[in-house]
């Protein structure tokens, strides 16, 4: 609809309403307003499309790999997830596909435990990122991986990595302090290169060799920590250009005269003492024998083997004592039988396993005395005997429509109303749990009108009358 249509229409919107009279001037002054009202109309349906379009889009995510996912949640986190690996990028035509759109705005990553590999210029230049996990599952760590990410304080590796590559933190200048895992056999070409504010290395124990340029630039260095015995081969540029040649060296101390040798750029060695750790635990009533000493409670307990050398070596245990199983309670609700004990149960009865029974309630069926045992992996507690009677007394609710009692509650006397007894009809009254409290027996082939049964003795409660497998509910005041 053109201009001339809608105002010959008679009515655009509730501001832009006009007659066959109106004067040229009216027309002019109106359609300035209704302009207006479109522009701020239009401005308003933009701001809401935008506005949908940002919550739609609060945690955007896709394919990095062919059984990899990524998710960018609202705290800024990306996580990868999935298995296998990682798709390689080269930074140029084949961006990773979060790079365009959030690489200023992640600050945390976090690589799942099934991801094999991290892929080449995977995360470089963001330039908020902080924190870095890579999990347990990953070995290699693609070039280029983390490039750049000047805010970067915190990165944890997987103890499975076994090749760092080229510039893999390559001027990641916030970078405090690094722990390479013991796997990792090659620290690539220019891996920490110009991390100005690298004061803390700790180099595993299998490393071989340290690439060209590795450590170049990193200023702060205060102390490296290598756990290789035999010392890794680097490069004369490996850690050049103001790293302090007189900063400690901590090695293994058998092999200080090894590093004397072979990392002449450096001369402040000093050999660390070499730690064995035991981590055993034992069940409640068992011993652990250590060092010709034998132990039974919970602890950590160490002893140092003196080397002439003077390697001392020391050998640590850590002792844990896994208790038995607490003596498991039985409590009652309705007739739902309940353990204590929230795991391991196995339901008795008459000293019978209940097939099946192993869950922390048992909803019984039949009379007879109950029992709960309840089994870890250091033995296993049986509970005391819980004795069940009157089962079959109470149907659904408790009632049978033919058996009238009167008066109900009742303090003294209860007197049974319109009931036909049968020849040896017996009358038995239960408690709520089942114990048989009164019984008579009632031999008759006539109509009796009332019958009188006196319950002044009994506790103030509720009761079940039974007559001829008939039943009838009652409370005694």
């Amino acid at each position: 609809m053109n201009k001339k249509s809608m105002f010959e229409a008679g009515t655009v919107n509730q501001h832009c309403t006009v007659g066959a009279e109106t004067t040229l001037k009216t027309w002019a002054t109106r359609i300035v307003k209704c302009r207006r009202n479109f522009l701020v109309y239009g401005m308003m349906l933009l701001a809401f499309v935008g506005f949908t379009n940002k919550t739609m889009a609060q945690n955007p995510s896709g394919t990095c790999g062919a059984n990899l996912t990524w998710e960018l949640d609202m705290s800024n986190t990306l996580t990868i997830y999935g298995s296998g690996a990682m798709t390689d990028y080269n930074g140029d035509d084949n961006l990773p596909p979060w790079y365009n759109s959030y690489h200023t705005t992640i600050k945390m990553i976090v690589i799942g435990d099934s991801v094999t590999t991290i892929g080449e210029t995977a995360f470089p230049f963001c330039s908020n990122l902080s924190s870095v996990t890579i999990g347990n599952g990953v070995i290699t760590i693609g070039d280029d991986a983390f490039h750049g990410c000047s805010k970067l304080t915190s990165v944890i590796i997987g103890n499975s990595v076994t090749t760092i590559g080229f510039s893999v933190f390559e001027d990641c200048s916030n970078l405090t302090s690094i722990t390479i895992p013991n796997c990792v056999r090659d620290i690539e070409e220019r891996v920490f290169y110009d991390c100005s504010n690298l004061t803390s290395v700790i180099i595993g124990s299998g490393v071989e060799s340290i690439g060209d340029y590795a450590f170049w630039g990193c200023r702060k260095l205060s102390s490296i920590t290598c756990k290789a015995v035999i010392p890794p081969t680097f490069w004369n540029s490996s850690f050049k250009n103001g790293v302090p040649n007189t900063i400690p060296i901590y090695v293994p101390c058998i092999s200080v005269s090894a590093y004397q040798t072979k990392w002449t750029d450096f001369s402040n060695f000093i050999a660390f003492v070499a730690t064995t750790a035991y981590l055993e635990s034992i069940c409640e009533g068992e011993s652990y024998d250590f060092l010709g000493e034998t132990y039974t409670v919970s602890g950590t307990y160490s002893d140092t083997f003196p080397d002439i050398n003077g390697c001392d070596s020391i050998v640590k245990l850590t002792l844990t004592v896994k208790p038995l199983p607490a003596v498991p309670i039985i409590s009652k609700n309705e007739n739902m039988l309940i353990s204590s004990s929230a795991t391991g149960n196995q339901w008795y009865l008459n000293n019978q396993p209940i097939v099946g029974a192993t869950n922390q309630t048992y909803t019984y069926t039949q009379n007879g005395q109950y029992a709960v045992e309840v089994t870890n992996e250091c033995g296993s507690t049986k509970s005391a005997e819980t004795t069940i009677n009157g089962v079959g007394i109470v149907g659904a609710n408790g009632y049978s429509p033919e058996l009238q009692v009167y008066p109900n509650p009742t303090k003294n006397e209860l007197r049974l109303q319109n009931y036909e007894l049968q020849e040896n009809s017996v009358i038995e009254i239960y408690s709520v749990v089942g114990q048989l409290v009164y019984q008579i027996n009632k031999s008759t082939n006539n109509q009796i009108n009332n019958i009188t049964i006196d319950v002044s003795h009994l506790d103030n409660g509720m009761y079940y009358l039974k007559i001829d497998n008939k039943v009838v509910r009652f409370v005694k005041e």
